[in-house]
């Protein structure tokens, strides 16, 4: 069975998500149709949509476009790591705990030492005072275990 899923549309799901950066419901929705209007639903890029990102082919063109990135800017991971790991130093150094922290925290993040989660609420104001006070309820529960959560 042929895929569905077209090289263009692979090409431009990868765009998206890296020009999003790296936010897989922004980058479904940036994928545009021949009108020039979004390809995919907002309830399908925040559900199912994900799934597109396990494409082998949708994959490589991410890759692809992260090693143009990398060439033309010289900046990768590692050059990334090192900046923290020095600017870390630097801060210790001066006795700036707050930038110091910062800047372990974020090397932290570049090995995935620490992983955040959203839940973007989209048309929160079309809710009903029913679905409104339920979305109040799991947003709490969201909190208390330590999930971000963001409108819009």
């Amino acid at each position: 069975m042929a895929s569905r899923l077209t090289d263009e549309r692979c090409i431009a799901i990868a765009q998206g998500y890296c020009k999003s950066g790296f936010n897989k419901t922004n980058g479904l929705k940036a994928v545009k149709n021949s009108e020039g209007s979004q390809f995919y639903s907002n309830s399908y890029c925040q559900t199912i949509g994900h799934k597109l990102y396990s494409n082998i082919r949708v994959k490589a063109e991410i890759d692809k476009i992260i090693a143009e990135t990398q060439r033309e800017t010289g900046i990768t991971v590692a050059y990334i790591q090192s900046e923290h790991q020095r600017l870390a130093a630097l801060a210790e150094a001066k006795g700036d705990v707050g930038v110091a922290t910062r800047n372990k925290e974020l090397l932290g993040k570049t090995i995935g030492a620490y992983m955040e989660k959203q839940v973007i609420l989209d048309d929160v104001e079309d809710l009903t005072e029913k679905e409104a006070a339920e979305a109040r309820r799991i947003a709490g529960l969201m909190l208390d275990k330590g999930l971000k959560i963001r409108a819009g």
